[in-house]
């Protein structure tokens, strides 16, 4: 409703009257219209109604919680006033006002012995532990969610309880334990995917579960996990009109685009990020999204852009009190983009800063380094000093300058000269691995990478009778068929207890038929399947090393680049940069 002020001036023409009348008349008919629709609702239908507009429109959410508040309050109605509360709260969390949200859900909390409403109590006691993770009251985050996973067990509410795991998983995730994060929502997937709930239930808390995985994938500084699952959440996002979460995912996927150091598409989505933002007006997830971005610029070395963005965070932090996991990150990042810039005054001065706010977070395990202050402080002030030193000593490092210089390009030169040498030697290796691939290809059974071990672990097979061993040899070629070597347990004993023998016969039947040690085995399929995936799949070939090792069964990009340059006399990255060349 639009409020005019009783006060006009004197000078204000008959015109403007008439017209600020006219504006007043046309609001207070647009808001009487609304109530009157709200009244016509049912309190389901205005719930749902709360539902849809929470994540693009939480004000108007919020407006609706308190009509439904006032309607409950009128019929004495506890459950619906506790609903309506738990909502309102919600809704302020998405606009960022955390303290409102926190008391609207103790409001909430407060009437639950007043009615007997399973649902609806593990939506308050998970409400209370969002908002609790939120301002860093993380000593009661845990005990709110344990809570509302038992009373949602308890009464067998299986998506109740996936979306509290969910929640758990962030929590996981916001407090750096990233491996149990993982764990929680891959359990989540798996218990989605045996649910029998609708599909639109289920597709929005699978694009749930993508986005979480996104976000610890983040974290854990892996992009192209980052980008797979990030763009399918992004696209049920949009579907189910969740800015909110389209906030979130599109910061995710300019972080992933920045770690494999593609500016243009990263600052593209943290942009968008940002808008939304700024659309949304919670400045929690607004100043999370803004380090980001200030993290891209200092990568590009934009250092006034940091400087301007993080100047700005820190205003509007310290004056709202906002607590976001980047909260005291952005004194250390500022301090270190004052120091690129040559201002160590400044760059001393956020840095201390930054320490003390870090010792201001509440530490979940109660570990303080009471050191930590004081060796850090040191260490980056001896740094600055270094910096000093260097800058004081310019004029008699430029008296080196030319030698070092004419040292440093013969240097260059015999470098150069060994590139060239290998870089022909290894393009000759690279043309006669896939002519061996392309020769393969019209064989059967022929492999391009077929190793022999001179040392073998069992030297006979004579007490391995004939059906034994080819029945060992069936089972093999049924695990080769379903790519089982592929799998991270793929091993030995695993192998031997799939087709039902033990591992000494295993180990003599692949030593006397293929002339080679078990691993040796494993590891030939392996490099096998990515020499052959890596030229047939050109998506494949944009994952990073570590990724493809991962798909291989490995559980390192060291182990597979071993064993993929010790079959073929090249480096992983060499081979997938000449694939895509010959394209």
């Amino acid at each position: 409703m639009l409020y005019l002020t009783p006060y006009f001036d004197g000078q204000l023409s008959m015109s403007k009257q008439l017209l600020s009348f006219i504006i007043f008349l046309f609001a207070f008919t647009l808001n009487a219209q609304e109530k009157d629709t709200l009244v016509a609702l049912s309190n389901d239908e205005v719930e749902q109604l709360i539902g849809q507009q929470m994540r693009s429109d939480p004000k108007a959410s919020i407006a609706y919680s308190k009509h439904l508040l006032q309607r409950a309050v009128k019929a004495n109605d506890f459950e619906t006033q506790c609903l309506a509360f738990n909502l309102m709260g919600a809704s302020n969390r998405v606009l960022g006002n955390l303290g409102l949200a926190l008391k609207n859900q103790l409001s909430a909390e407060k009437l639950l012995e007043k009615f007997d409403n399973p649902e609806l109590k593990v939506s308050v006691y998970n409400a209370l532990g969002n908002t609790y993770s939120d301002i860093g009251n993380y000593d009661k985050v845990l005990p709110a969610y344990f809570k509302a996973i038992r009373i949602s067990e308890f009464n067998n509410l299986t998506l109740s309880t996936i979306s509290l795991k969910h929640n758990l998983a962030y929590f996981k995730d916001q407090i750096g334990e990233y491996g149990e994060a993982l764990q929680i929502i891959k359990e989540n997937r798996k218990l989605i995917l045996e649910n029998e709930g609708s599909e639109n239930v289920n597709n929005f808390i699978l694009s749930k579960n993508d986005m979480l995985q996104a976000m610890v994938f983040t974290k854990l500084r892996q992009p192209d996990s980052v980008l797979f699952y990030g763009e399918r959440a992004l696209k049920a996002a949009k579907i189910q009109k969740d800015q909110f979460s389209e906030q979130g995912i599109y910061e995710y996927l300019g972080s992933a685009y920045a770690e494999k150091s593609q500016y243009k598409k990263a600052f593209e989505n943290l942009n968008r990020a940002d808008s939304l933002g700024v659309a949304m007006g919670n400045n929690i997830t607004l100043m999370e999204t803004r380090f980001s971005l200030a993290s891209v610029h200092y990568q590009v070395k934009n250092y006034d852009e940091v400087i301007a963005i993080l100047e700005n965070s820190i205003s509007v932090t310290e004056r709202d009190s906002l607590n976001y996991p980047n909260n005291d990150d952005n004194y250390k990042l500022l301090a270190e983009a004052y120091k690129e810039k040559g201002n160590y005054e400044k760059a001393n001065y956020y840095f201390e800063q930054y320490i003390q706010k870090h010792n201001f977070k509440k530490d979940l395990h109660q570990i303080i380094d009471t050191s930590f202050d004081k060796k850090k402080v040191e260490e980056f002030q001896d740094e600055l000093q270094q910096l000093k030193s260097e800058k004081d000593d310019q004029q008699n490092y430029l008296l080196y300058l030319g030698l070092g210089a004419t040292l440093v390009i013969l240097g260059l030169l015999v470098i150069l000269l060994k590139f060239y040498r290998n870089k022909k030697r290894n393009e000759q290796k690279f043309q006669e691995l896939h002519q061996r691939l392309n020769t393969v290809k019209t064989k059967e059974s022929a492999q391009i990478v077929d190793t022999k071990d001179d040392i073998l672990e069992e030297n006979t097979t004579s007490e391995v009778g004939e059906d034994v061993t080819q029945h060992i040899l069936e089972g093999l070629k049924k695990l080769e068929a379903q790519e089982y070597f592929l799998k991270q347990d793929c091993n030995a004993y695993n192998v031997s207890k799939k087709i039902k023998t033990n591992t000494s016969y295993l180990s003599k039947v692949v030593n006397s038929h293929c002339q080679k040690n078990f691993n040796t085995y494993i590891n030939d399929l392996r490099i096998n399947y990515a020499i052959v995936r890596l030229e047939n799949d050109k998506r494949f070939r944009s994952f990073s090393i570590q990724s493809i090792a991962e798909e291989l069964g490995y559980k390192s990009a060291d182990s597979f680049t071993k064993y993929f340059k010790q079959n073929t006399g090249l480096n992983p990255s060499f081979y997938i940069k000449q694939l895509n060349n010959l394209k």
